[in-house]
């Protein structure tokens, strides 16, 4: 059990969204061994490290899984999401959603509303990304916009390989751009947003499963298996 120490917060993660990310992390194992994964974290705290005082034990919340480094110059000007010394949570370590417990700082953790159901609210992470996509300029600038399919930005972790022919892009003059995670205020944002139902996640869980499905869930979404998103629930038991 890992202590949490000075600003630190030690929570019980009581439900984990699963991710296509996740997916192909696992799939092309991405980071080897010893990378707990899962960043689409609600839990409730179990512990407060030293000089921790605006939270308490039970208290229900999502965690922010970006951990930037604080030092650098990006950080020092505000724009810690930018940061590259940091690292994140279930990317680059051994905490992460898919475990039991982990280890935050106190402002990562996002308190809720007491009684929220904590597979609901890990739709904050997915939905503060998609705040972050309408966050660039020219989205910001436009008095309108036309979303087609899935719209006309690249999110995601996928690594597998496409081909295309640039041609393509020039003639029909297209930019393209990709949106990478969200900040904190952002996911701060979103899950306002999701306790008040604003939207409805609820329809959007297809499979509820526990711990021990895991593996064999990540064996049917890689086979094609049609799901909108599968939670994990740490207490959830077959």
């Amino acid at each position: 059990m890992p202590e949490p120490g000075p600003g630190e917060v030690l929570v019980r993660v009581r439900a984990t969204g699963l991710c296509g990310s996740d997916l192909h992390f696992w799939k092309y194992a991405v980071y080897g061994e010893g990378v707990t994964l899962g960043h689409e974290i609600a839990g409730e705290v179990a512990a407060l490290g030293e000089g921790v005082e605006r939270l308490s034990p039970g208290q229900l919340g999502v965690v922010y899984a970006g951990i930037p480094c604080g030092r650098c110059a990006r950080c020092r000007a505000g724009l810690a999401h930018y940061c590259q010394e940091g690292h994140s949570l279930g990317t680059g370590g051994p905490f992460g959603g898919f475990g039991e417990y982990l280890l935050t700082p106190a402002e990562n953790f996002l308190a809720a509303p007491e009684g929220s159901d904590p597979a609901l609210l890990t739709f904050s992470e997915p939905l503060a990304n998609g705040l972050r996509c309408l966050d660039h300029p020219e989205v910001r600038e436009a008095g309108s916009a036309v979303v087609i399919g899935g719209g006309v930005l690249l999110i995601g972790a996928f690594l597998g390989s496409i081909e295309v022919l640039p041609v393509t892009w020039m003639l029909k003059e297209l930019t393209i751009r990709s949106s990478l995670g969200c900040s904190r205020e952002q996911q701060r944002q979103a899950l306002d947003w999701v306790t008040a139902d604003r939207p409805d996640a609820r329809p959007l869980v297809t499979r509820r499963i526990g711990m021990e499905q895991v593996q064999d869930t990540l064996v049917d979404l890689a086979s094609g298996a049609d799901e909108i998103k599968v939670v994990i629930e740490h207490d959830r038991r077959s």
